[in-house]
């Protein structure tokens, strides 16, 4: 039968969220086993409402990213707590590598007209978290294979040539998003195997139709000559 200790272990243990709260949960764990004090809190108090502040922390260093100076840049980045918080952690790496990119992709500030989305968007994903950075990138190449209007085909040439050039000219820029220049370079190449797959159907109907007129007008010939 439960004990009131039991019911106070896990009244304790069912406040956590397992994902971010493994540690402490483990920690009331080995305690309650132990028949020893359950441990402390967390000396920053509320764990949670730490995360949600560390979170808030990282939204305002992309927020203002391109405007910070690069000493006030990596301090705030030192700042985060990505020990105590690992699941922040590959945020923080990405904006370390974008901060690293910073004079890479203000060289290609000058860019104008159409080319300026796509640089926009290049920005963007460097400071993004890693899920929308994936989610930016697929949206991304999705929209370029599908391009039908003249204009999104003068776009998607646009973008072709500003991944190409980050991929010769931005070596540190292009180690970090080399997968996905690759796939914005070779875009077009969906276009064509489209354009590729839709004829190959289209010429052996027409072939199919020439022949038929032919028998047809054999047929025909044969069919007068036994009239005479």
């Amino acid at each position: 039968m439960a004990t009131e200790r039991d019911e106070s272990y896990l009244r304790g243990v069912l406040k956590l969220d397992p994902q971010f709260d493994a540690r402490r949960i483990v920690a009331l764990r080995a305690a309650h086993l132990d028949g020893s004090p359950p441990p402390p809190p967390d000396e920053d108090g509320n764990l949670a409402a730490r995360r949600l502040e560390q979170i808030a922390a990282l939204a305002r260093i992309r927020n203002g990213f391109w405007s910070a100076e690069e000493r006030q840049l990596a301090e705030e980045l030192d700042a985060i707590d990505a020990q105590r918080f690992p699941e922040l952690l590959p945020e923080v790496v990405r904006l370390r590598r974008a901060a690293a990119v910073r004079g890479e992709l203000e060289s290609l500030a000058g860019e104008r007209g159409r080319a300026v989305h796509f640089v926009r968007l290049l920005r963007d994903v460097c400071t993004a978290s890693p899920r929308e950075a994936a989610a930016m990138r697929e949206a991304s190449i999705s929209a370029l294979r599908s391009a039908q209007t003249p204009e999104d085909r003068r776009l998607r040439r646009d973008c072709r040539r500003i991944a190409r050039q980050v991929s010769l000219h931005c070596p540190i820029l292009s180690a970090f998003e080399g997968a996905w220049l690759a796939d914005v370079v070779a875009a077009r190449t969906g276009w064509r195997t489209t354009w590729r797959r839709a004829a190959g159907p289209l010429a052996f109907a027409c072939l199919l139709a020439i022949l038929l007129v032919w028998l047809l007008e054999v047929a025909g010939l044969r069919l007068l000559r036994g009239m005479r």
